[in-house]
């Protein structure tokens, strides 16, 4: 299967990705910077907590390298969010993925703890939003193989 990883920063070949998101969501030199950080800090504490409890054996999304597993929705990704670079990586042996709808991530802001977590166990328990946009959360070895050139 080929696995995707959607960054601004240009990867060498044969780098492994370590997970960055939540190291840098559970700083307080993030957290503190604003209103829309500290908000997306506590929506994210909210749904670790969720996978702790009711999906222990999922990835973390805190802890997982971000993925996808389509070339069409990691171009949709790069595209929307104003990333520069898709590259295709290789994932060994052994790692633990939850495939999620982002969607439903994002469908948290603005939302009350009871809603977050209702969304929190909707997204890991693999249901769709409307709109469902993929993301693999993967707790593993990710070996960046080359970057994909501009598709036209």
């Amino acid at each position: 299967m080929e696995y995707f990883h959607v960054t601004n920063v240009e990867l060498p070949k044969g780098l492994f990705l370590l997970p960055c998101y939540g190291e840098k969501v559970t700083s307080p030199d993030y957290y503190r910077r604003d209103s829309m950080s500290h908000a997306q800090y506590l929506r994210e504490m909210i749904i670790e907590e969720v996978r702790a409890i009711n999906y222990p054996e999922k990835p973390s999304r805190l802890n997982a390298v971000y993925l996808f597993d389509d070339i069409r929705l990691a171009m949709q990704y790069k595209e929307g969010q104003k990333y520069k670079y898709i590259y295709q990586v290789e994932v060994e042996g052994g790692a633990s993925i939850h495939k999620g709808d982002m969607t439903l991530i994002d469908m948290t802001v603005c939302r009350s703890v009871n809603e977050i977590r209702t969304y929190a166990k909707s997204y890991y328990s693999s249901e769709n939003s409307m709109n469902p946009l993929h993301e693999l959360l993967l707790d593993g070895k990710v070996m960046v193989v080359d970057r994909i050139k501009e598709l036209v």
